[in-house]
């Protein structure tokens, strides 16, 4: 079976370089972007789409993630195995829950 990797924020410089990782070590990645246009900047960082998945999703919220899990859980994106989140968000309280899907 081969590995998939979720990888949040992966439009960004450390995103690109994880994305770019988990592709040379063989898995396959669900990459977390906000639109089309972040998906092909992210494609031609990276040189190619082989091995990608996009899901455009805004990660700002406990929805916006949860979106995701629910659509992998009804088998509307593949599921993966390894989560890797290279978001950062600045915000004036501080919340240290996890999300329960």
């Amino acid at each position: 079976m081969i590995e998939r990797v979720l990888v949040v924020g992966a439009t960004g410089n450390i995103g690109i370089a994880a994305v770019k990782g988990a592709l040379r070590s063989g898995r396959q990645v669900l990459a977390v972007v906000r639109n089309q246009a972040s998906a092909d900047k992210l494609f031609k960082h990276v040189g190619s789409s082989e091995g990608i998945d996009i899901v455009e999703a805004s990660v700002v919220s406990d929805t916006g993630i949860k979106t995701v899990v629910h659509q992998v859980k009804a088998g509307k994106l593949p599921p993966f195995q390894h989560v890797y989140t290279c978001g950062w968000l600045s915000s004036p309280r501080t919340s240290t829950r996890l999300l329960s899907c």
